[in-house]
């Protein structure tokens, strides 16, 4: 999977319990957390191996999650391994769930595989449940009310224009996941937009690059990319108009205080949060003319 398989990783371990019910799993989930360190063998692993404990169950459950960037037939291989490992340590069958992020060619996962001994005298069986995202309508997700799964918004099924779409992941990320994951949430999301749409406009949806390069996800992305040329001239871009915005707040900071004295923290945090350039400006001609700090915040809520 490359760099998706990284991303893809660190939302099963964050939000495992997300993608089950992506998945389609029903009842309750209790309790959850992944538990590959307990298989033996570690150069074996399933993408993900998840502790499940669902109400009215007297035990957890062990879920496989698979994730593949495309369609590939050398999965069953990794599907019949990862259910043998599992049994093999646990005594459990686990449930398992392959969920491809984007279509290619014609290829497509079958919901099970039979095998057979040489002589025929052993047959094995395994199903497991397929998610293609590309056939999920966008609906489904939102209607699961969990931050954990819009980064996967982008490669469903969309019935709006896409760039409303990532404008509501940034905003349902803003104001819906916690503080501590919200610049890898959005990471991952421009990661898989990217998969998508390969162009680097949607991206803006989602906030500036050098936004959310703090995040450690997004850095080795954009290492991986820096051999693109017009991958880093956009990059260079954004950098460039980064610098521009942050120069318009120094300036509006600078107003404020000359005026009203040092402006509240969560006043400066409020503005260096605007993106539009054009909205700053605004704000600098307001602020060097408003009566008091009230009326300039009460302008700011305008904008």
């Amino acid at each position: 999977m490359g760099r998706y398989d990284r991303h893809g990783k660190w939302l099963i371990g964050q939000h495992g319990d997300a993608i089950l019910r992506l998945g389609g799993l029903a009842g309750e989930i209790v309790s959850w957390r992944a538990a590959q360190a307990e298989v033996v063998e570690p150069t074996k692993l399933p993408d993900g191996l998840l502790e499940v404990q669902l109400a009215g169950r007297d035990a957890p459950l062990p879920f496989i999650v698979e994730l593949m960037t495309y369609p590939d037939r050398r999965v069953y291989e990794q599907l019949h391994r990862d259910a043998a490992l599992v049994y093999a340590q646990r005594g459990v069958l686990p449930e398992i769930l392959v969920v491809v992020l984007f279509p290619k060619g014609q290829v497509e996962i079958a919901p099970a595989q039979a095998l057979a001994s040489p002589l025929g005298w052993t047959g094995w069986e395994i199903s497991w449940r397929v998610v293609q995202l590309w056939q999920v309508p966008e609906a489904e997700l939102w209607a699961l009310n969990d931050p954990g799964v819009i980064p996967w918004v982008p490669l469903c099924h969309l019935d709006r224009d896409p760039e409303a779409v990532l404008e509501e992941c940034r905003q349902r990320i803003e104001h819906e996941a916690p503080p501590q994951e919200q610049i890898n949430l959005l990471a991952v999301t421009q990661v898989f937009t990217w998969l998508r749409f390969n162009d680097n406009r949607f991206l803006e949806r989602l906030g500036d690059l050098n936004m959310s390069v703090e995040a450690e996800l997004l850095r080795e992305y954009v290492e991986s990319r820096m051999g693109d040329e017009r991958f880093r001239q956009q990059l260079e871009w954004q950098f460039k108009q980064a610098l521009v915005r942050a120069a318009i707040v120094e300036d509006l900071l600078s107003v404020l205080d000359g005026r009203f004295g040092p402006p509240p923290s969560d006043l400066v945090e409020q503005l260096e949060q605007i993106r539009d350039e054009t909205t700053l400006k605004r704000l600098v001609r307001m602020a060097s003319r408003c009566q008091d700090l009230a009326a300039f915040r009460a302008a700011l809520q305008e904008s």
